[in-house]
Formats: C-alpha cells, sequence, structure tokens
C-alpha cells in the first residue's frame, strides 16, 4: 500500500524483498527516495521498540522513515529528529536577517489579548478521558441510550499485543465491538450458535452496570429488540336499530 502512495504522490515506487531483511531489501524502493531506507507497517497495534530496532538493522546506515497505517487511520511517518532537521535545512532558503538571541534570560512580559481560538479551547478545556484518547471499539459510553443496530458479521481482531479476540461489526457507522463471553452467549440464544447466521439480526445494544473486581463499572450490554405488536382495531359502532322490512324481490345478496 505504501508503494501506491509514493507513486500517486509523483515518486514511483514498488514493494521490495519483505521477510528477508537486510539493507539491500527495504519494504519499499523507491529510486527517487533512495536516500532513506523505507519500513512499511499496515498493522493495528503500535510496536514501536521492535520497529525501530529493525529499521536500525536494516538501514545499512541509511536515514530510515518507518510508516505505518491503521485500517481506519492515516500513514503516519517516524524518523530521527536529526534526519527531519537535515530534511528542513536543504529546503529553506539560507536565513541572512535573523536577529541575534539575548543573552539575558530575563524577558519583558507582552501582555497579549486571547484570541477566538485561544478563547474556544478555554471553553472546551472540560473533555472527558474517553474524548482524549478515543477508542475504535465500542463502549458504554458511546451507548448513553439504547441503539437499534443490526449485525454485519462477526471477525477476529488483534485488540491488544499478542491478543486477538471476536469483533462484532455492524451496518451503519456504529463502532465495532469486541464480543465478550457474556454478550456472545446472549446472541447465540437468540440467533444460534454459528456466528454466520447472525448477519442481518437485529440487537438493542445498552450501557448497563455490572460488577467487576469488587466494584460496578459501565459495560455494554446486549438484548433482542422488543416484538412490535399489531394495533388493536377499533370495535365497529353500531346504528340506530332499523325496523324489519320485508326482503325486496332482488338478486342481490343481502348483507
Amino acid at each position: 500500500m505504501l508503494a501506491s502512495v509514493l507513486t500517486d504522490a509523483g515518486f514511483p515506487a514498488r514493494r521490495g524483498q519483505q521477510f528477508k531483511g537486510g539493507c539491500n531489501s527495504p519494504d519499499v524502493v523507491c529510486p527517487a527516495l533512495n536516500r532513506w531506507h523505507w519500513e512499511s507497517k499496515f498493522v493495528e497495534q503500535l510496536r514501536f521498540r521492535d520497529w525501530l530496532a529493525q529499521a536500525e538493522g536494516d538501514c545499512g546506515g541509511k536515514p530510515w522513515i518507518i510508516a505505518w497505517k491503521r485500517r481506519f487511520g492515516p500513514w503516519l511517518a517516524v524518523m530521527k529528529l536529526d534526519d527531519l532537521l537535515d530534511l528542513i535545512r536543504d529546503h529553506l532558503p539560507p536565513q541572512t536577517n535573523l536577529p541575534p538571541l539575548s543573552a539575558s534570560c530575563e524577558v519583558e512580559p507582552v501582555v497579549v489579548a486571547p484570541t477566538q481560538t485561544e478563547q474556544n479551547r478555554k471553553e472546551n478545556s472540560d473533555m472527558k478521558i474517553d474524548e482524549l484518547y478515543p477508542s475504535r471499539w465500542l463502549k458504554a459510553a458511546d451507548v448513553t441510550r439504547p441503539v437499534l443496530a443490526t449485525i454485519k458479521n462477526v471477525t477476529v481482531e488483534e485488540v491488544s499485543e499478542g491478543e486477538d479476540k471476536p469483533i462484532l461489526n455492524f451496518l451503519g457507522n456504529l463502532k465495532p465491538m469486541v464480543l465478550n463471553r457474556t454478550n456472545s452467549t446472549t446472541i447465540a440464544e437468540l440467533y444460534g450458535e454459528d456466528t454466520d447466521h447472525w448477519t442481518g439480526k437485529p440487537l438493542v445494544i445498552f450501557s448497563a452496570k455490572v460488577q467487576f473486581q469488587s466494584k460496578l463499572v459501565d459495560a455494554v450490554r446486549i438484548r433482542a429488540p422488543k416484538p412490535q405488536t399489531a394495533p388493536t382495531a377499533p370495535a365497529p359502532t353500531r346504528g340506530p336499530k332499523i325496523a324489519d322490512e320485508p326482503p325486496a324481490e332482488s338478486d342481490d345478496v343481502p348483507f
């Protein structure tokens, strides 16, 4: 995927000989950017120490760039600060008119009126921890009210380093949910043990208090939608009683 990104940006590239290792087999070969050794990581879990060790061992003395992408995230690049500063110097014009730095550590205070952006930051400073570190998995805070959802499928993904768990995916924009044993049992009782038969089935997702390590915590729970009852037809109204009349001579069926 990284080779396609570089090619689309105007730097033709192709995949290297992966799983071989060494300076002669980078993950991506790009002649126009051959100054750097490229490592491409398309995984969900960040393994920074392992990637640094691999880049240092395979770069052959070249400056390296680690390009990392999650499934639903943008491409990110990691490189040494010294290499980044060298890259910036190569593309900036000489700075000849910069004022010299003052030798004194005392700085005169400058009073500046807060800008609209700073005012908005102050107003939005009261944030919850879930807003600061959003998760790609559905949490109890995401379902403050019950939500009617439709199952898309069940997959197995890495939720933490070296730990794979079943994931319940939904149609629409609802986040996927890590499927624990309690919720798995609930769905199996509703729609059977085979997860392939869960596709297209409706669920109500809600938040509930559960006991966890001697504490009450918020957790995501599921249940079947309530059956919709058919509206009761109103009783027929009876009109005034009409006196019996002799039947007319006709071939029509009387009501």
